[in-house]
């Protein structure tokens, strides 16, 4: 896997013409920038990840620096549960569902708005929903590897700090846009190892993964995807629909 993640990057950093590469490779619209960004954040994850054997609901069941995540699927389509730490007061457990809503941002403040849906208000990393004006999962307490092992680890886009100045990663020459949008978690998680994983779950409960009880709002195709045992997207098609301002 690292050998494949080089190659993409090695690939881009040779392009001599920085200026089409950021429009057409890093545009994060096509098929090359999803799986470029999918790529750097494998780059950036650590290996060191404990899975633990699962049941009922849950398709993935992993221990990242001392926190376990788990992957399960509720009725509104595959999700993420951080289990609560007895250690950590603050912003301890939370959900959120996997998909297109659901984001990583660092966040300095909390306006009175955002009082919902979280125990307490931490500046600090947050699993969101629909950006940093909904943080559902406290992930403070995780290194910067640990941040993108999960990242990875579940299909999910990283954003950086808005006080920062910072280049995905990529190489300073570049000089990306500094609000670039990141592809979605809807496309992301499938190319994720979580996506794997689900599809071993809805093989071992067919019958409840066609059910009509669960819904593909915020991950459309997964269980046709899932029942499959693969994810070939239009990715044309997927331009317009989901990623946001493409």
């Amino acid at each position: 896997m690292q050998q494949k993640v080089n190659s993409v990057i090695a690939t881009l950093n040779n392009c001599s013409d920085t200026a089409k590469a950021v429009n057409e490779a890093i545009s994060f619209s096509s098929e090359k920038g999803i799986r470029m960004y999918s790529a750097l954040l494998a780059s950036k994850a650590s290996s060191s990840v404990i899975s633990k054997p699962t049941k009922s609901s849950v398709f993935r069941d992993i221990e990242i620096e001392g926190t376990r995540f788990l992957g399960y699927v509720d009725r509104s389509g595959p999700a993420i549960r951080k289990v609560p730490v007895p250690e950590h007061s603050v912003g301890n457990g939370g959900s959120v569902s996997l998909g297109y809503a659901v984001e990583i941002h660092y966040i300095g403040s909390f306006p009175d708005s955002t009082i919902r849906h979280f125990i307490a208000r931490q500046p600090g990393w947050w699993i969101c929903k629909y950006g940093p004006e909904e943080p559902r999962i406290n992930i403070n307490h995780l290194s910067e590897i640990g941040r993108h092992t999960l990242a990875h680890q579940f299909g999910i886009p990283i954003y950086p700090r808005s006080d920062e100045q910072t280049n995905m990663g990529f190489p300073v020459e570049w000089k990306l846009p500094k609000y670039l949008r990141l592809p979605d978690g809807d496309i992301l998680f499938f190319l994720s190892p979580s996506f794997s994983d689900l599809c071993a779950w809805v093989q071992a409960h067919p019958r409840l993964a066609r059910s009509s009880q669960f819904e593909e709002f915020y991950m459309r195709g997964w269980k046709a995807a899932a029942i499959k045992g693969e994810f070939v997207p239009d990715w044309q098609g997927w331009r317009g629909d989901s990623i946001k301002g493409a």
